[in-house]
C-alpha cells in the first residue's frame, strides 16, 4: 500500500497516478480530506489502521489529497462536497465508485474490494490472477466476470477459491451467481441448500429470506425449511428476532409466533423481543421490519435477473 498526497504541481495527477497503477494491474483509491475535518481524523485513527482495511489495501495504490491545500483542483474535477470523500478510479482516472462520511470497517472494505471490480478491465484481471491465485484476487476476479455476465467463468473461480480456504461467505456468493439470470425456483432451491449446510453462518437470515421471499418454493418446502432452520438457531436472538419478522413477510404467521415465543420463553427480560412478540400476535405483515425484507429480495431479483 502506498499513500501519496499533491504537494506541488509537479506531482502526477490522478489519471497519471491510475496509468500507472494500471502497469501493476491495480487501482486507484483516492481519499479526499480537510486538516480541520474530524471525521477524517476518526477515519484515520479507528478505520483506516484496522487489519482488515490494511489488507484490502494492499492491492491497490491509495491516494490521499488534502481538497483544501494541494489537492482542490483535482476535488473540483471531481465534485467533491463533503470530507472525507473516496473515489475508485478506472485507468482513465475517471471514478467508478464513491464513498462519502463516517462508514465502519466492513463498508470500507467492501468499497475497495468493489472499486476494484469495477475499475478493471480483462487484463487487469488476469495480470492480478497471475501475480497470485489467492483467495482474495479469485474472489475479485470472480465478481468480475459475474458483473460482465460471465457466470459460469465466474463460478470456476468461487470454486477454487473455496478449494484454497475461503470461507462460507464466498460459498454464499457463489450461489447466488450461480442461480444469476436463472428462475425463481432455482434460485430459492439455492439458497435453500446454502441454508441447510449452513444455518448458523453470517448469509443464514438471507438465504431464509430468498427461499421464503422469493416464491420460488412450495409451501411443503418452506415449512420443512423453516424447521429445521428454527431448530438449528433456536437460542440465538439475533437470527430468531429477524426471522420472525422475514416469517411475518412470507405470511407464515403461525411459524412466526412460534418463533416470537422461543425468543420470549429464551429472554423474558428483554423488553426488545416484547414487540416482536407482539408484532407476530398480531399478524403484521406490513409492519417496516418486514417490508424491508419484501424490499431487499426485491431488489436482488433486479441484480440478479432473476426471472
Amino acid at each position: 500500500m502506498l499513500a501519496l498526497a499533491a504537494c506541488a504541481s509537479s506531482t502526477p495527477s490522478l489519471e497519471q497516478k491510475a496509468s500507472l497503477a494500471r502497469a501493476e494491474g491495480k487501482t486507484v483509491i483516492v481519499e479526499f480530506y480537510a486538516d480541520w475535518c474530524g471525521v477524517c481524523s476518526k477515519f484515520r485513527e479507528t478505520v483506516f489502521p484496522d487489519e482488515r482495511v490494511q489488507a484490502a489495501l494492499g492491492g491497490v495504490r491509495y491516494v490521499r489529497l488534502d481538497a483544501e491545500n494541494g489537492g482542490r483542483a483535482e476535488a473540483r474535477r471531481l465534485g467533491v462536497g463533503s470530507y472525507p470523500t473516496f473515489y475508485a478510479l478506472d485507468p482513465a482516472g475517471d471514478p467508478v465508485a464513491k464513498l462519502q462520511g463516517a462508514v465502519p470497517v466492513d463498508y470500507f472494505v467492501a468499497f475497495v474490494e468493489w472499486g476494484q471490480v469495477y475499475a478493471w478491465d480483462e487484463s487487469m484481471v488476469e495480470q492480478r490472477l497471475a501475480a497470485g491465485r489467492t483467495v482474495d484476487s479469485l474472489r475479485l476476479a470472480a465478481r468480475w466476470h459475474a458483473e460482465a455476465g460471465r457466470v459460469d467463468d465466474a463460478v470456476k473461480l468461487f470454486d477454487e477459491a473455496i478449494r484454497s480456504g475461503a470461507g462460507n461467505d464466498v460459498v454464499w456468493e457463489r450461489t447466488q451467481v450461480r442461480a444469476a439470470g436463472g428462475s425463481r425456483r432455482a434460485w430459492a432451491q439455492e439458497s435453500a441448500g446454502f441454508l441447510a449446510e449452513h444455518p448458523r453462518e453470517a448469509h443464514s437470515v438471507d438465504a431464509l429470506r430468498v427461499a421464503l421471499l422469493s416464491g420460488g418454493l412450495g409451501s411443503e418446502q418452506s415449512d420443512a425449511l423453516v424447521e429445521s432452520y428454527l431448530n438449528a438457531v433456536g437460542e440465538d436472538a439475533s437470527r430468531l428476532d429477524d426471522t420472525v419478522y422475514v416469517l411475518l413477510a412470507a405470511g407464515m404467521f403461525e411459524r412466526a409466533l412460534e418463533a416470537a415465543e422461543m425468543l420470549a420463553a429464551h429472554w423474558p427480560k428483554l423488553t426488545l423481543f416484547h414487540q416482536t412478540l407482539a408484532d407476530a400476535r398480531e399478524r403484521k405483515f406490513s409492519v417496516p421490519r418486514a417490508r424491508a425484507h419484501r424490499d431487499w429480495v426485491g431488489q436482488r431479483v433486479q441484480d440478479l435477473r432473476i426471472k
